[in-house]
């Protein structure tokens, strides 16, 4: 990811802003203030779209290769590893852990836990991060909480639920067989 300028979100829709919101809460000060804006915007879009739609119970997992040129979160030779499943105990631990049994380590991780609202068919309806990590399904809205436009006519949305929506910026693997066993 580039480390150049805050990153703030400007005039961004609102399931992109809420998106930032929660990733600016799950990174220390110092280390959001080092990364760019257009490339976390950029990397949080394309969050949204990878998890648009998600069944419960499915986790939703994807490897990005380093990038030919700077973007997103893989501009400094890194892959990154997007997972977006329910949330659960010990999921930071369990991947950093394979990814260092293949022989990588991770130079940064995204991980904020977010309250989302999907519909029956499990299309994204709203998200939010909640006021902290110990915050339950239906407590009220904190700031950032967001519902893409036309949410209230579409199906009825199930529940809160939370999920972890994770990013991680990893040394490039530098092998086919190393990528293939994460």
């Amino acid at each position: 990811m580039s480390r150049r300028g805050g990153a703030r979100p400007g005039a961004a829709p609102p399931l992109l802003a809420a998106l930032l919101h929660a990733w600016r809460g799950s990174l220390p000060s110092e280390e959001w203030r080092g990364l760019d804006a257009a490339a976390l915007a950029h990397a949080a879009s394309e969050q949204l779209r990878f998890g648009a739609r998600r069944r419960p119970g499915q986790t939703l997992l994807r490897l990005l290769p380093p990038a030919p040129t700077a973007s997103a979160l893989s501009d400094a030779g890194g892959a990154v590893i997007e997972l977006i499943s329910e949330d659960m105990p010990f999921l930071v631990d369990t991947l950093q852990m394979g990814i260092a049994q293949a022989g990588l380590s991770v130079r940064l991780i995204i991980h904020p836990i977010l309250q989302v609202r999907r519909d029956a068919a499990g299309r994204l309806q709203g998200l939010r991060a909640p006021a902290s990590a110990a915050a339950a399904p239906g407590d009220a809205p904190s700031a950032g909480a967001a519902s893409p436009p036309g949410a209230a006519r579409a199906a009825p949305a199930s529940a809160e639920m939370r999920e972890s929506g994770q990013q991680l910026l990893i040394d490039a693997p530098g092998e086919a067989d190393e990528a293939r066993e994460l």
